[in-house]
């Protein structure tokens, strides 16, 4: 991931996911999961990422803060802008202020505000 190979880093994953030792760990699939969620996020595959989120949601008690944001995120990329800002009001707070109006800011008319959104 560090080298922002998304697909490579899917491999791997999906790769480790399958090994004996990690299945029996439902923390590491959770994990595993997780970071599968975000691979698939940054390669465009939007309802992937939402499947591997609501996964993670499912499955971890205490969920990271940024799942909500992510969601968001994929919710965005779908063109789904009502349940994307959805998404982000369940996220923490500082998420949430941040990235408030740039899901607010497409639905916006003005060439004003289209301006605006794309130098957030």
């Amino acid at each position: 991931m560090d080298n922002r190979d998304w697909s490579g880093a899917l491999g791997l994953l999906k790769f480790q996911l399958n090994m004996e030792e990690i299945t029996q760990d439902s923390s590491i699939v959770t994990e595993k999961t997780f970071w599968m969620a975000y691979c698939y996020m940054h390669l465009g595959a939007f309802q992937e990422a939402v499947d591997r989120l609501d996964d993670h949601l499912n499955h971890d008690p205490e969920p990271e803060p940024s799942v909500w944001l992510w969601k968001a995120v994929c919710k965005y990329g779908q063109g789904l802008f009502k349940e994307a800002e959805e998404c982000a009001f369940r996220g923490p707070q500082g998420l949430r202020l941040a990235h408030t109006s740039l899901l607010k800011c497409p639905a916006q008319t003005s060439q004003r505000a289209a301006f605006e959104w794309r130098h957030c």
